[in-house]
């Protein structure tokens, strides 16, 4: 059971990752959202602004490891967590919206929408 909550609902086990290949399951997208709810840090992300931060991520030219970029979710100061098992369940939680965002922008699903028509366009 972690610090930030009740533990997992039924039939989520504890060292479930999520899988690459199926959709992220209501009860871990709903997990991720409290626990993101429970961050208190100045600047600590919603479930809402994390898709923008891993795509920030993501389209760095280099790889930006978690212990980078950790206090940019929980916003400032010193790991919220408690103990090592609750930040291994946010990073096992987070690294689904982070794969995801980094396979659609590797996707070229960018190069399908048209160009802005107008005056406006150059």
């Amino acid at each position: 059971m972690g610090a930030l909550g009740k533990g997992y609902p039924a039939g989520m086990k504890s060292r479930n990752q999520p899988s690459l290949n199926r959709l992220f399951a209501d009860v871990q997208y709903n997990r991720l959202d409290a626990i993101l709810r429970c961050l208190s840090g100045k600047d600590a992300v919603t479930l809402e602004e994390m898709d923008r931060f891993f795509a920030a991520l993501v389209s760095e030219p280099v790889t930006v490891p978690p212990s980078v970029y950790l206090n940019g979710i929980w916003g400032e100061g010193q790991s919220p967590f408690a103990t090592e098992s609750d930040l291994g369940e946010l990073l096992n939680l987070a690294m689904h919206p982070r794969n995801f965002v980094a396979r659609t922008m590797g996707s070229g699903w960018h190069k399908n929408i048209a160009p802005p028509r107008g005056p406006h366009r150059a």
